[in-house]
């Protein structure tokens, strides 16, 4: 008997050290970089917690501890919270980076192929049910494949393939005649290795047409946008009519796609019919109203302009209309409904942009 209990005491030791040994193996800790575009920072370690801040590519964390779960404890802007470690880069000095370019096929090369308008970056990408890392795989793809992309909904794209609709995340679709660098080990040049991270919101902006191409001005554009004048032209009679018109349709629910009260609204549908209710004429989809009206700094909004959040300029997913003294209506994401909430509540959306129509 006493043979025995010293044999299973021996044996839970091995397991405790074997398990002790595996997660030691993969733990990092230290300085570690954003690799995404935009990183959730989390109360616990899971999707579920609540979000208690946002970090964007190029931030610096400090990595606290790796307990081999995928989830790892940070400090970032003087907070302390959970980051999903797949979309962190540790520091590395042990090789040079190796920097290479993926430059999707030209549009003038697929324009006879209505369903080739954007093309796969990467091995074995997942199509999913949904755009969130918790829908179904529908089919994986390899770089080079070509698809249709529909629209974008939030960080992830609506794309056809094979007669099937799913979803890829951003990062894994380049569309034609665009150019993507990616940087990888000096011991691993075969393939890119981006990354997933869950979207801001899930909102889809709708193509204006059935297929979606890259604007042809993208490939010119500065940098920055061209600076325009601080105080554009303002019509305070016509921006309240505009508000007055979207708070019309609050408790509306979002629909993906949705341009009316009667089916419902996206974000972009939301601003969209409001304006065309008063006689103004807007492009479609979120980034695209980028170019309509006249640029607005940030701090001279006034009610009835348009405010649009992304990224970048470049890179814009949502968009609402300024009500004025700090707050915005919008249509938010699937399973909500039309509301008036403040920008500094905004957890994980980032205002980049403002237009002015009415004037």
């Amino acid at each position: 008997m006493k043979k025995t209990r010293k044999l299973f005491t021996t044996v839970v030791f091995l397991v405790i050290a074997a398990m002790a040994l595996s997660m030691s193996a993969f733990a990092e800790t230290g300085e570690a970089t954003v690799n995404s575009y935009m990183l959730n920072m989390r109360e616990g370690q899971g999707m579920e917690y609540t979000i208690i801040d946002v970090a964007y590519e190029g931030n610096t964390v400090m990595v606290l501890q790796d307990d081999g779960s995928g989830w790892v404890l940070v400090s970032f802007n003087g907070q302390t919270g959970y980051m999903n470690k797949l979309f962190l880069t540790f520091k590395q000095t042990e090789e040079p980076p190796v920097v290479q370019t993926y430059t999707a096929p030209a549009t003038t090369t697929v324009a006879a192929d209505p369903n080739a308008n954007g093309t796969v970056f990467g091995s074995g990408v997942n199509m999913r049910s949904g755009p969130s890392l918790t829908s179904s795989v529908l089919t994986t793809i390899s770089t080079g494949t070509p698809i249709r992309v529909n629209g974008a909904c939030g960080a992830w794209y609506e794309v056809v393939y094979n007669g099937q609709t799913g979803y890829i995340y951003g990062d894994y679709v380049v569309l034609s005649g665009q150019t993507v660098t990616y940087t990888v080990s000096a011991a691993t040049v075969e393939e890119p290795t981006p990354v997933y991270t869950e979207p801001a919101t899930m909102e889809i902006n709708a193509p204006a047409e059935t297929t979606v191409t890259a604007p042809a001005q993208t490939q010119t554009q500065p940098a920055q946008p061209a600076a325009q004048p601080a105080a554009a032209p303002y019509n305070a009679t016509s921006g309240q009519a505009i508000v007055n018109t979207a708070m019309q349709y609050i408790g509306t629910p979002y629909v993906w796609a949705g341009t009316s009260p009667e089916e419902g609204f996206d974000c972009s549908g939301l601003v969209y019919y409001v304006y065309g209710q008063n006689g103004y004429s807007l492009n479609r989809v979120a980034q695209n109203m980028y170019y309509n009206g006249q640029d607005v700094s940030l701090d001279s909004m006034q009610p009835g302009d348009i405010v649009l959040f992304g990224s970048s300029v470049y890179n814009i997913w949502h968009a609402g209309i300024y009500v004025g003294n700090g707050q915005f209506i919008h249509s938010p994401h699937s399973g909500s409904t039309v509301r008036v909430e403040s920008l500094s509540d905004t957890v994980g959306l980032r205002l980049v942009a403002a237009r002015r129509i009415v004037s």
